[in-house]
């Protein structure tokens, strides 16, 4: 067989082989059998090499191979290199800075990796692996979407370098329990989607969070994000256990953004000043929110708040049917009796209730508007529509009169 390292590939791809015994890119011989199996490309593979992957690596699925993969020489691992090898059980790359896109997708036996010098993975990288411990030594600067989706045995993860968590990084990462990146500056759509394990999360600097970023994670009992200014369409939705947030900072709160929260008791948004549609949906433990510098309660964002009792909008010009336009019992805050709006300007037809016998604050005993006379109030758009209880007092500039007198 010719001696150079073109030839001994190209007898490899004519032959079909399966991944076996080492090819060297500075000599030595292919073998013509492996335990028995077809010879291939062996547990070391060069750089060079990698140009024969689509051939070399068929029947790297077949239950006869079982080993390691180093990639002795190469400094960037390409895209595809070992996709589906279902089979692989380690993989060292000591020289490799740089890792394709779907380079180990599916390498489901994969348990142990070495890539020291790493510090850029690609789309899909490790999708679908079942490793329960990765580290890059180096300190990673940048990694694709989907880098390490359902890697379902992970249980940690740790950066200081990362500048952003790109969307369905760690989406289904079911095991994963504390995840710490205190360089990312965002953290992107399902980023942590369905991390049903996870415990700990510690972003500190993360300003934007993407939709669903954190949804549905399950076990999740406090969140604080210190530097969040915005958060995306449900990114804190569905978080079974999640009793307290700290978003001190946060600007924007996107639609259901923060809802569908069985264990959620107190809301505060010392900040923000854009709140979605449904925003604080179906929190049923809910029993205050504080929204100091919010100018609106839009539609549906507090639909749901069963134990809501304290309420305070101080700023709020603007109140559109904050527990929805449907009636059902499930949907009111009858523990609400008091509430104070002392800038208010505009409040919608059905702000209080569907009806005047469907009623949203069926307790409501005191509406508070300094900033209106009697008359003033009396003669706000949609007043008679508002369905207040017949027995509210409403205290104005002026003097103090019940809804239904």
């Amino acid at each position: 067989m010719a001696n150079t390292t073109a030839d001994k590939l190209q007898g490899v791809i004519n032959s079909k082989a399966a991944l076996g015994q080492v090819i060297s890119s500075h000599g030595g011989t292919v073998p013509q059998t492996f335990a028995g199996y077809p010879a291939a490309l062996g547990n070391t593979i060069d750089a060079a090499a990698q140009n024969a992957r689509l051939v070399a690596f068929d029947d790297i699925n077949s239950p006869t191979y079982s080993g390691a993969i180093t990639f002795r020489n190469s400094t960037a691992i390409r895209n595809y290199i070992c996709y589906g090898m279902a089979y692989v059980t380690s993989v060292s790359a000591p020289n490799a800075t740089s890792i394709g896109n779907y380079a180990f997708y599916g390498n489901t036996s994969l348990q142990s990796c070495n890539f020291p010098k790493v510090k850029s993975l690609g789309e899909g990288a490790f999708y679908n692996c079942r490793f329960a411990a990765i580290s890059f030594p180096a300190g990673l600067t940048s990694i694709g979407i989907r880098a390490f989706q359902n890697c379902t045995h992970l249980t940690s993860f740790e950066s200081n370098t990362l500048p952003t968590i790109p969307d369905s990084a760690f989406e289904s990462c079911t095991q994963l329990t504390s995840f710490t990146a205190t360089s990312a500056t965002s953290i992107g759509n399902n980023a942590l989607y369905s991390c049903h394990a996870l415990l700990s999360v510690n972003l500190p600097n993360v300003a934007t969070v993407g939709s669903d970023a954190f949804a549905n994670c399950s076990n999740i009992e406090s969140l604080s994000l210190p530097a969040a200014t915005n958060l995306g369409t449900h990114s804190l939705a569905s978080m079974g256990k999640l009793a307290s947030v700290n978003l001190p900072n946060v600007v924007t709160v996107g639609q259901q953004a923060i809802s569908y929260n069985a264990a959620l008791t107190s809301l505060s948004l010392p900040a923000a000043t854009s709140i979605g549609a449904y925003a604080f949906r179906n929190n049923p433990a809910m029993e205050t929110l504080n929204l100091p510098v919010s100018t609106e309660l839009p539609n549906f964002s507090i639909q749901s708040a069963r134990a809501l009792s304290s309420l305070s909008v101080p700023a709020c010009r603007t109140l559109t049917t904050p527990w929805g336009t449907s009636y059902n019992v499930n949907y009111c805050s009858p523990l609400l009796v008091s509430l104070s709006l002392p800038a208010i300007e505009t409040i919608s037809a059905r702000a209080f209730g569907r009806s005047a016998t469907q009623i949203f604050t069926p307790n409501l005993a005191d509406l508070y508007i300094p900033n209106k006379t009697v008359a003033q109030v009396k003669a706000m758009a949609n007043y008679a529509t508002w369905y207040l209880p017949t027995t509210c007092t409403i205290h104005a500039s002026d003097g103090d009169f019940t809804y239904g007198s």
